[in-house]
């Protein structure tokens, strides 16, 4: 995907675009959108995300997660896109496991592309119980796995995404993107 043109536009220090959010009625409530809500509303922040996490084969990237007593925690995964929301199937026994179903606050984070360009997105994990829901997502995944092992889908609150214009030539600076849920 080609980076968005950046013309006329004073980069001191650095350029940022920041998205309006979604009003959802209520003011102090966190919203979320799934995978296809989030890649209507921010098509080039998704189409950059599922480049950047191999969407030519299987996705790759990290999560950070908050561990009981509050320590964050970082760990690779292969996050399972389908049917317009993104899943997780992680081992029953890992930390990550304990620190999505007990706090659901997660990063997922793309591997660095060219120019350092970077992407993630942040929200909530949920714990997929519906038996045709894990169906579905295990019919999905590419990989070998746990069938008993336990999904999550990943709610979405905010996404990012940024490189460096112009990178290695005098004058370079950050472009950052953010969009917010809330």
């Amino acid at each position: 995907m080609p980076r968005p043109a950046v013309t006329g536009i004073d980069p001191t220090p650095f350029l940022t675009i920041v998205l309006p959010p979604i009003l959802n009625g209520g003011l102090g409530r966190m919203l979320v959108v799934d995978w296809a809500e989030f890649t209507r509303q921010v098509p080039d922040l998704a189409a950059s995300g599922l480049r950047l996490l191999g969407a030519k084969g299987d996705l790759i990237g990290f999560i950070a997660t908050v561990a009981r007593d509050g320590r964050p925690r970082m760990a690779p995964v292969c996050p399972i896109l389908t049917q317009g929301a993104i899943y997780l199937s992680v081992g029953q026994d890992t930390p990550k496991r304990s620190d999505l179903a007990n706090d659901g606050r997660y990063v997922l984070h793309a591997f660095l592309g060219r120019s350092d360009e970077e992407f993630q997105v942040s929200g909530r994990a949920t714990s997929v119980t519906d038996a045709g829901e894990k169906g579905m997502v295990h019919s999905a995944i590419a990989f070998t796995f746990d069938r008993t092992d336990p999904v999550f889908v990943l709610d979405i609150q905010r996404g990012y995404w940024s490189y460096w214009e112009n990178a290695g030539l005098p004058g370079t600076y950050p472009v950052k993107k953010r969009w917010s849920a809330e």
